[in-house]
Protein backbone atom coordinates (compact mmCIF):
# COMPACT_ATOMS: atom_id res chain seq x y z
CA UNK A 1 0.00 0.00 0.00
CA UNK A 2 1.34 3.23 -0.69
CA UNK A 3 1.90 6.14 1.91
CA UNK A 4 -0.41 9.41 1.65
CA UNK A 5 1.40 12.68 0.91
CA UNK A 6 1.37 14.36 3.89
CA UNK A 7 0.08 17.49 5.19
CA UNK A 8 2.83 19.15 4.39
CA UNK A 9 2.88 18.10 1.17
CA UNK A 10 -0.67 18.94 0.32
CA UNK A 11 0.18 22.23 1.94
CA UNK A 12 3.32 22.96 -0.63
CA UNK A 13 0.99 21.50 -3.26
CA UNK A 14 -1.92 24.07 -2.99
CA UNK A 15 0.06 26.90 -2.21
CA UNK A 16 2.17 26.20 -5.42
CA UNK A 17 -1.28 25.59 -7.79
CA UNK A 18 -3.15 28.64 -6.23
CA UNK A 19 -1.66 31.54 -8.50
CA UNK A 20 -2.24 28.77 -11.63
CA UNK A 21 -5.97 28.57 -10.55
CA UNK A 22 -6.79 31.81 -9.70
CA UNK A 23 -5.31 32.86 -13.29
CA UNK A 24 -7.45 29.93 -15.27
CA UNK A 25 -10.54 31.50 -12.96
CA UNK A 26 -9.66 35.11 -14.23
CA UNK A 27 -9.63 33.58 -17.69
CA UNK A 28 -12.64 32.16 -17.51
CA UNK A 29 -14.06 35.03 -17.04
CA UNK A 30 -12.56 36.90 -19.51
CA UNK A 31 -13.17 33.90 -22.32
CA UNK A 32 -16.86 34.83 -22.60
CA UNK A 33 -16.03 38.74 -22.67
CA UNK A 34 -14.10 37.61 -25.51
CA UNK A 35 -16.95 36.12 -27.24
CA UNK A 36 -19.47 38.39 -27.12
CA UNK A 37 -16.73 40.91 -28.02
CA UNK A 38 -17.41 43.20 -25.21
CA UNK A 39 -15.29 46.60 -25.26
CA UNK A 40 -11.60 46.66 -23.90
CA UNK A 41 -11.07 43.41 -22.14
CA UNK A 42 -8.10 43.43 -19.33
CA UNK A 43 -6.69 40.45 -17.19
CA UNK A 44 -5.33 41.40 -13.74
CA UNK A 45 -3.65 38.61 -11.45
CA UNK A 46 -6.89 38.47 -9.60
CA UNK A 47 -9.80 39.63 -11.87
CA UNK A 48 -10.63 40.48 -15.26
CA UNK A 49 -12.41 43.48 -16.48
CA UNK A 50 -14.13 45.25 -19.19
CA UNK A 51 -14.22 48.90 -20.79
CA UNK A 52 -17.43 49.85 -19.45
CA UNK A 53 -17.75 47.55 -16.26
CA UNK A 54 -17.97 50.05 -13.64
CA UNK A 55 -20.66 51.98 -15.22
CA UNK A 56 -22.49 48.80 -15.92
CA UNK A 57 -22.14 47.63 -12.46
CA UNK A 58 -23.09 51.00 -11.31
CA UNK A 59 -26.52 50.77 -13.02
CA UNK A 60 -27.22 47.29 -11.62
CA UNK A 61 -26.38 48.72 -8.00
CA UNK A 62 -29.00 51.77 -9.03
CA UNK A 63 -31.45 48.99 -10.33
CA UNK A 64 -31.65 50.33 -13.35
CA UNK A 65 -31.51 46.47 -15.14
CA UNK A 66 -32.89 48.50 -18.68
CA UNK A 67 -29.75 50.83 -18.81
CA UNK A 68 -27.39 48.14 -17.84
CA UNK A 69 -28.64 45.67 -20.33
CA UNK A 70 -27.82 48.34 -23.00
CA UNK A 71 -24.06 47.81 -21.94
CA UNK A 72 -24.04 44.19 -21.83
CA UNK A 73 -27.46 41.89 -22.35
CA UNK A 74 -27.81 40.46 -18.89
CA UNK A 75 -27.29 36.73 -19.73
CA UNK A 76 -24.28 37.36 -21.24
CA UNK A 77 -23.27 39.09 -17.70
CA UNK A 78 -24.50 35.67 -16.40
CA UNK A 79 -22.41 33.61 -18.14
CA UNK A 80 -18.96 35.49 -17.19
CA UNK A 81 -20.20 34.99 -13.49
CA UNK A 82 -20.12 31.08 -14.22
CA UNK A 83 -17.29 31.55 -16.70
CA UNK A 84 -14.68 31.80 -13.56
CA UNK A 85 -15.89 28.02 -12.26
CA UNK A 86 -15.71 26.68 -15.34
CA UNK A 87 -12.23 28.11 -16.16
CA UNK A 88 -11.08 26.33 -13.22
CA UNK A 89 -12.99 22.73 -13.84
CA UNK A 90 -10.08 20.99 -15.79
CA UNK A 91 -8.06 21.99 -12.66
CA UNK A 92 -9.76 20.13 -10.30
CA UNK A 93 -10.50 16.94 -12.60
CA UNK A 94 -7.44 15.52 -11.78
CA UNK A 95 -6.74 16.17 -8.26
CA UNK A 96 -8.89 14.35 -6.46
CA UNK A 97 -7.37 10.75 -7.53
CA UNK A 98 -4.07 11.49 -6.03
CA UNK A 99 -3.80 8.96 -2.81
CA UNK A 100 -5.23 5.96 -5.45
Amino acid sequence: MEKSPSVGTWFLMGFLAFPVVTLAHECGHLLIGYLFHWPGPVLHYASASFADEEEFRRLINSSDFTSAARIHPLWQVALSNIGGPIGIGPHHSGHCHLDE
